[in-house]
């Protein structure tokens, strides 16, 4: 029954490198889950901005698309509004896009 006990358990150099790579493994996922604590503990702490786009950072150390998912946006939240147009500006579009439409053959 002894004898049969690595057989059973694996040789206990096979479990070191298994640990090891483990461990390895381990390690590797601690950086990236530690830049993302530190970007939510910026966001938690900050003062609430007028969009949540804003809560974004270009430059920080996480990839853009990582802040969004984290912060549960969608990236489209990042970019700006269009401005109210005024009355006038529609009004030229629209006769731009009549003429357009009866003249295409201008190009």
């Amino acid at each position: 029954m002894l004898s049969s006990v690595r057989e059973v358990f694996g040789s206990t150099s096979n479990s070191k490198e298994g640990s090891q790579k483990g461990v390895q493994a381990r390690r590797s996922k601690i950086g990236p889950l530690t830049m993302e604590n530190d970007f939510l503990e910026r966001v938690a702490r900050a003062d609430p901005p007028a969009g949540m786009g804003a809560m974004v950072n270009k430059c920080g150390s996480l990839s853009l698309t990582r802040q969004f998912a984290l912060l549960a946006l969608p990236r489209s939240a990042h970019y700006p509004r269009s401005e109210l147009r005024s009355f006038e500006c529609l009004s030229m579009i629209s006769l731009v896009d009549r003429y357009y439409l009866k003249n295409s053959f201008f190009g």
